[in-house]
């Protein structure tokens, strides 16, 4: 009410002008003169993804990496959802909810903040100007991305960002109207995961998985043309064929399918909560997650076999594990012409491309008979799109952050 009154006065903008550019920004001032005064001074990181909405990706492995290693630090998340929170709080971290007092006071005090896409969207409304924001984005960008005249104006506020190779500094800097001197070459904490050993059964908690199980995972892109948790008639066909109930049963193999979770950026009813996991079988061998499932996509790559994806850039990740990887990309021709790619799609993608359902059952077929086809050509584009392959992104991150807070 106060808000309406205010912007009808025309009073609103000199009142948030007063409040942010002169109190916010004097208080975290003052508050920062702490690190003269003290000799080790405890830090503040905040994090966030996906609107506030999940607890993934890299925000995700770094909060934990700093909260498992680095004491010097408190790190906090913050999420507008209460299962995102209750899942810090088991894991022995701290989070708050979005627009609480506490959450506007921890972003008066922080020393940096860390984001899939903008703290606005990811944490919150205002961070003072002695905050470092850091752009963790939500992997490596293979097809091209158009920000908002809003956005790419806020993006201006980023202070640094990651990428994986200096073959990809041009790509987030043109994606993301980031400058390339802001960008540096670190790898993703996300990919860290990638490096440590889970157990099949554990992750997908069904009782045909086994550790010898091969895990065949399709992770197609998002589809502006696709209602949510549909998928191709192609692939819906297949998922009810029993041609590929008999490959699976063949070679001791499951189909696992997640839907892409950026129907939470165009609809902001969505939230992803623990019910989302319920999973729709066609048959014993095949696990379709609805796109709000909180199934980790990074644990999904890690005790994945055979990996079947179009445009998303999971592939990217996936490449560090030189496994097979199949590119089912029925719409390649009117995908490129409505979205367009930072490279020739040919040229880096490591593996067979299919069109149809027929060629999709051959290039499996062929991987589970053979796993090690194509690996020279999987290695040359890891080595493209990949400088560090030593899973310690979260320490080389950490490092530099932790430097840049000390001296501002």
């Amino acid at each position: 009410m106060l808000k309406k009154i205010l912007k009808i006065l025309g009073l609103l903008q000199i009142v948030k002008f007063v409040w942010y550019e002169i109190v916010c920004e004097g208080l975290a001032f003052f508050y920062s003169l702490r690190k003269n005064f003290m000799k080790h001074p405890k830090m503040i990181w905040l994090f966030g993804s996906w609107l506030g909405k999940t607890f993934s990706d890299n925000p995700k492995y770094l909060y934990l990496y700093v909260l498992r290693n680095h004491p010097e630090i408190t790190p906090i998340w913050v999420s507008r959802s209460d299962s995102v929170i209750a899942e810090v709080h088991r894991l022995g971290g701290k989070a708050v909810k979005r627009d609480s007092f506490k959450a506007h006071f921890y972003s008066l005090v922080s020393d940096a903040v860390f984001v899939t896409h903008q703290y606005y969207y990811d944490v919150i409304d205002y961070l003072p100007k002695t905050t470092l924001k850091v752009f963790l984005g939500h992997g490596m960008p293979l097809k091209k991305i158009s920000l908002n005249s809003y956005e790419a104006q806020k993006m201006l506020e980023t202070n640094l960002a990651i990428t994986t190779s200096v073959v990809c500094q041009e790509a987030v800097s043109f994606a993301f109207s980031i400058p390339l001197q802001s960008i540096a070459v670190t790898g993703q904490p996300r990919a860290d995961i990638l490096f440590k050993k889970y157990d099949k059964q554990s992750i997908l908690n069904e009782q045909i998985v086994n550790e010898s199980s091969t895990i065949i995972t399709y992770l197609p892109t998002f589809r502006k043309h696709l209602q949510r948790d549909d998928a191709s008639p192609v692939i819906l066909n297949l998922l009810k064929s029993e041609a590929l109930r008999l490959l699976l049963d063949r070679y001791n193999a499951v189909w696992v399918m997640k839907e892409h979770n950026r129907y939470l950026l165009h609809d902001s009813s969505l939230v992803l909560e623990k019910d989302g996991n319920e999973t729709r079988k066609y048959g014993n061998r095949i696990i379709k997650y609805p796109s709000l499932a909180t199934v980790d996509v990074q644990e999904l790559l890690n005790i994945t076999d055979i990996l079947i994806t179009d445009y998303s850039s999971c592939y990217i990740d996936f490449l560090l594990l030189k496994r097979p990887i199949i590119f089912y990309c029925y719409d390649l021709k009117s995908y490129e012409q409505d979205q367009g790619f930072f490279y020739k799609y040919e040229d880096v993608t490591p593996g067979p491309k299919v069109f149809n359902g027929r060629e999709l059952m051959q290039a499996i077929e062929a991987y589970l008979k053979d796993p090690s086809k194509d690996l020279d050509k999987r290695e040359e584009i890891c080595n493209f799109f990949h400088q560090y392959k030593n899973g310690q992104s979260s320490e080389r991150i950490f490092r530099m952050i932790f430097e840049k807070t000390l001296k501002r």
